[in-house]
């Protein structure tokens, strides 16, 4: 029976305000890297003001060691634009 295939998943959550070009040359670089876009799922209601991105990518037989993976070389996840500060309700 041939060995069954492992998987790494990595999840980044992305702002939408940060453009078409800008998501396509993250997308690109992570593809380079060996991740599968697998998933996307929008947040921040029906404004969809972020987007969770899930990708996979094969587990090698030299990596399957018990050791986390590194994605430490991989892109890291985008922080969130901070928010403007509402005004401030009389009392």
């Amino acid at each position: 029976m041939p060995p069954t295939q492992r998987w790494q998943y990595l999840t980044q959550t992305i702002a939408a305000a940060h453009g078409a070009a800008w998501l396509d040359d993250r997308l690109a670089a992570l593809g380079d890297a060996g991740w599968e876009l697998v998933a996307v799922t929008p947040l921040g209601g029906a404004e969809a003001t972020h987007q969770t991105y899930v990708f996979k990518r094969p587990v090698l037989a030299a990596a399957t060691a018990a050791a986390e993976p590194d994605l430490a070389a991989e892109p890291t996840a985008i922080e969130r634009p901070e928010r403007p500060e509402r005004p401030q309700r009389a009392a």
